[in-house]
């Protein structure tokens, strides 16, 4: 069932009123309206996300517009922005930002409003999320238009630049836990941001191996992981010379965060 603060938001789509300015007496619909209100609820009753209904989703400081080619923005993952503040905390420095699996390009932009002098590019392969990241790009100010580029292409093909920063979110569930997921997951985000392969790691593998074109010296590289994940995820790390420097917890107390930088020497021999 739709629960009050959704009904609300609800109402305040169809009325195309911003979220934060609902009134405290909600007015009643016209029949139009009321036509309209009812099927987006009966929409949420089935168990579509409110965001995929609304167009729209809050991340860190700012709302992002989400569609099904993109998976929604979810608190958890601000802990990659909080990281790389506490980790950079000079908010002055014209920092390279790196997104692979940018989706809605949420972690992206938000860090560019961190970081004024800061320029980034977001990777994803699929073309549909890269034109909702380029659209929210665009819809939260142009002038990060001027900081920031989006393409369409696996982050182990990219060979433009080394980056201070380097982020992921990548898929991580088990293609055999999908059928598993609650079905607002399952059913409405794409599956290509979900469907880590058999054991969930696979994106990690990839991304590991391409850090030594992609992340700089003294460059930190941010992950989000799936719950239990975090030993194997650093032993894929480790083989490819990085160490960990930070394990952040969620809200449930589950490791779901970790901050990277080179091991030294590793770096040296190989780069």
């Amino acid at each position: 069932m739709v629960n009050a603060r959704e009904a609300r938001l609800l109402w305040a789509h169809v009325m195309n009123l911003p979220s934060s300015s609902l009134p405290i007496d909600v007015p009643a619909l016209n029949p139009a309206q009321q036509t309209i209100y009812d099927a987006l609820c009966a929409r949420r009753d089935a168990g579509e996300p409110l965001a995929k209904i609304i167009g729209r989703k809050a991340f860190w400081e700012h709302e992002f517009h989400t569609t099904q080619a993109t998976l929604d923005p979810r608190p958890e993952t601000e802990g990659i922005i909080e990281a790389i503040l506490d980790h950079r905390p000079d908010r002055q420095r014209a920092l390279k930002i790196l997104d692979c699996g940018t989706g809605t390009g949420c972690i992206l932009l938000s860090l560019l409003y961190e970081y004024p002098h800061a320029t980034g590019v977001g990777l994803d392969i699929s073309a549909d999320a890269i034109a909702i990241a380029a659209h929210n790009a665009a819809q939260h100010n142009n002038f990060l238009l001027e900081r920031v580029e989006f393409d369409c292409l696996d982050w182990t093909l990219h060979q433009k630049s080394l980056y201070d920063v380097v982020v992921s979110n990548p898929p991580y569930i088990p293609s055999r836990d999908i059928c598993i997921l609650d079905v607002d997951v399952r059913n409405y985000d794409p599956i290509l941001a979900l469907d880590g392969g058999i054991d969930g790691l696979d994106a990690y593998r990839s991304l590991m191996a391409a850090m030594h074109r992609l992340l700089s010296p003294h460059g930190i590289l941010v992950c989000e992981i799936g719950q239990g994940q975090e030993h194997e995820v650093q032993h894929i790390a480790m083989n490819h010379g990085l160490r960990c420097v930070e394990i952040r917890k969620d809200l449930s107390d589950i490791a779901r965060i970790i901050v990277w930088q080179w091991n030294e020497n590793y770096h040296v021999a190989h780069i």
